[in-house]
């Protein structure tokens, strides 16, 4: 703590390792939505809360290889142990955005849990085949 240059290097071909047996999207995408804590920490690291361009993703990871956790933690009013997940959410992200084709990503605090109550909300017990569907890009059946 703090991590190195070679730390972020590790994290990212392992990244890119895990991606390869994921198709790249045609047409490539513009941008993606990045969704919980560790996204909400890290666009508080860069000063982009609502959003993180590819730029940004270097210049966290250049952050964040300048100090300990917990001396970043107190700068951005956080957890220690969420900025050491930063870490490997830049490494990760930097990663998805080059395989598919984005240059940013909008942040919502907002995650998992939340979209799974909206989609039971919108269709009931058959919110996984709406989650599917929307994720797909197809028009989810109508609210129930």
């Amino acid at each position: 703590d703090p991590p190195t240059p070679a730390d972020f290097t590790r994290l990212r071909v392992a990244a890119e390792e895990a991606l390869v047996a994921f198709p790249r999207p045609q047409p490539p995408l513009d941008a993606l939505i990045a969704v919980g804590g560790t996204a909400t920490a890290l666009g508080r690291i860069v000063g982009s809360p609502d959003g993180v361009t590819a730029a940004d993703l270097q210049r966290g990871a250049d952050i964040l290889a300048t100090a300990p956790a917990a001396q970043l933690a107190r700068t951005v009013n956080t957890d220690p142990a969420r900025i050491r997940l930063v870490v490997g959410g830049v490494a990760a992200w930097q990663a998805i955005l080059a395989r598919v084709g984005a240059t940013t990503m909008a942040v919502s605090a907002n995650g998992v849990r939340e979209g799974a109550i909206i989609a039971w909300a919108h269709a009931g017990d058959d919110w996984r085949s709406y989650t599917q569907a929307a994720v797909a890009g197809i028009t989810p059946p109508a609210s129930k």
